[in-house]
């Protein structure tokens, strides 16, 4: 029996299999590093999960005890009580949850964007646009157990059901739309201020170009949830927590919450125009441009709808130029979505000129065309889920960059002696903040950033009165130069990037008297302190 390869036309299979393909292909290229290394990918599950902790033992509360005795927490709890509640149920390890969570993640991140882009310009385009988010290279961020991605799933369907009561002229969808925005405000503090500026300036403009009352009727439906709910949570707070709108009252929202903390980055990180194409990967680029110029050309309300999407989300990676502190390559996960969905609608209509074309031919070119580019497009994902790299995070620093994540073998059995002998009445401070989160993380030992502690210029007094019962140092923190040599000539000035203190010395010239080693191997050094 002769296979007819023109029978073979992708738009005539069972659409319900069609739309999950790239959802099941992302899961699986997600299987790959979550079997083969040890801890979850990414160094910000590690305080999430800290968090979670804090909140199983404490109930709801704004800070962690067991950082410098009650650091904010600075983040919404809907991820945390996520992470606690499985673990509940599978009286799992927190960390083994995250890894496992991690092909869920990329399979929702993939599979809400095929179904948007389905709804949006068809079956071709839902599947497409699943496998452009693969074929990117920021398929890798997509696999992360972090709040975003949880936020990004929401968000994208949040999005669409705004879309489809201006497209239905309902505000029910709204209604639905905006309980998922909630959701995201419970999420993730950027992801839903980036929701609710999308959803703002979309509105506005289809009001300027198409003023009808429905659309403000649409916008107040969606943020009537919102609303209802800040209002709920006042009344609840003055009855069951007057003490709080004292303290916000007097010290304000963020320093009593610790929220809203991080919508200001202290730091501002631009992003080269050129390196987008990179980060969001080729083959994403040129059929997302393919599809921008189509949606341009016919400016339907949902080509102008996904349009506006993307150029919002653009320009707010470039509001450093107005001076407002942006981390740019933190949002190109956010733009590459309504791009994937556009570069749905350009695979869709470029395959619909092949097909148009071809009828002269005996190959199916139409189906060559997409074969390949789902098969180059699993392809790259399988490459960014197998390099190396996926699993190591880093800090950049003035002296270099240095690895925080995930743990080396020498910090491994730095875990196991605090998991071993740790005094959980004590506090450590360490010279590599983001190791010290993983012996939280792990063993529940405190910590605290008393850096002063590490140098011998606190006195036993403050030690004593901030219960520092241990000090950790980082072997491989240290640096050449006398550029920034003290007078006393017994430490170096430290360049505080994200918790790594440097020293331009051998740290056991550092360790004060009132302090004796317990334990070291060839990158740490443990000191115990004594008081007595």
């Amino acid at each position: 029996m002769k296979l007819d390869i023109k029978k073979l036309n992708p738009m005539k299979w069972d659409k319900k299999i069609l739309i999950i393909i790239p959802a099941i292909v992302a899961l699986l290229l997600a299987l790959i590093p979550t079997i083969r290394y040890q801890y979850p990918l990414s160094w910000d599950i590690v305080y999430h999960i800290a968090y979670a902790k804090v909140y199983a033992m404490n109930g709801f509360v704004f800070s962690d005890p067991s950082i410098n005795g009650g650091q904010k927490i600075g983040y919404p709890p809907l991820f945390h009580y996520m992470l606690l509640l499985i673990a509940d149920i599978t009286n799992g390890d927190y960390f083994q949850i995250a890894k496992y969570l991690q092909p869920l993640m990329a399979l929702g991140i993939v599979l809400s964007v095929s179904y948007v882009a389905k709804k949006f310009y068809g079956t071709l385009a839902g599947v497409t646009a699943g496998f452009m988010i693969i074929s990117s290279n920021l398929f890798n961020r997509a696999i992360l157990t972090i709040p975003e991605n949880l936020a990004l799933i929401l968000m994208t369907l949040s999005l669409y059901f705004y879309y489809l009561s201006f497209k239905n002229q309902d505000y029910k969808p709204a209604i639905l739309g905006g309980f998922l925005l909630l959701l995201v405000a419970f999420t993730h503090e950027a992801a839903s201020f980036l929701l609710l500026v999308t959803a703002t300036v979309i509105t506005f403009i289809l009001l300027i170009f198409r003023p009808k009352l429905n659309i403000l009727v649409n916008y107040g439906a969606f943020l009537s949830i919102g609303i209802i709910s800040l209002i709920f949570l006042g009344v609840s707070i003055f009855v069951f927590r007057p003490e709080l709108i004292t303290s916000i009252l007097h010290s304000g929202f963020t320093q009593t919450t610790g929220l809203l903390v991080t919508l200001s980055p202290n730091e501002n990180r631009p992003l080269n125009i050129l390196a987008y194409p990179y980060y969001l990967g080729i083959i994403l680029s040129i059929f997302s441009l393919v599809g921008l110029i189509w949606a341009l050309k016919v400016r339907r309300m949902k080509d102008v709808y996904v349009i506006l999407w993307f150029l919002v989300l653009v320009i707010t990676s470039f509001a450093y130029i107005i001076g407002i502190n942006v981390i740019s390559y933190r949002l190109l996960i956010y733009i590459a979505i309504p791009l994937a969905i556009l570069a749905g609608l350009g695979v869709s209509k470029t395959y619909n000129l092949i097909k148009n074309r071809q009828q002269d031919f005996r190959w199916n070119f139409s189906l060559i065309f997409i074969i390949v580019l789902f098969s180059l497009s699993t392809a790259l994902g399988y490459i960014t889920v197998t390099s190396p790299h996926i699993a190591i995070f880093g800090d950049e620093t003035k002296y270099g960059t240095f690895t925080i994540s995930p743990p080396t073998p020498a910090g491994q059995e730095v875990i196991d002696w605090f998991q071993q002998n740790g005094d959980k009445s004590k506090v450590l401070v360490s010279s590599n903040e983001f190791f010290a989160m993983y012996i939280l993380a792990i063993t529940g030992q405190p910590i605290s950033y008393q850096e002063s502690a590490l140098v011998g210029e606190s006195s036993i007094k403050s030690m004593k009165n901030a219960n520092i019962g241990y000090l950790l140092y980082d072997k491989n923190l240290t640096f050449s130069g006398e550029g920034d040599k003290e007078a006393n000539g017994q430490y170096a000035n430290f360049s505080y990037d994200l918790g790594l203190l440097f020293f331009n010395q051998d740290p056991h010239n550092l360790i004060p008297s009132y302090a004796h080693i317990v334990y070291e191997n060839d990158q740490y050094i443990i000191c115990e302190v004594k008081y007595d």
